[in-house]
């Protein structure tokens, strides 16, 4: 499973954590 890039999803921004648990990424 491909990691969401940082430009869609910025370093502690409340979205990349919704995506980080949806793709089991830590």
């Amino acid at each position: 499973v491909a990691k969401i890039p940082e430009l869609l999803c910025p370093a502690g921004s409340p979205e990349k954590l919704r995506y980080a648990l949806a793709f089991g990424a830590d």
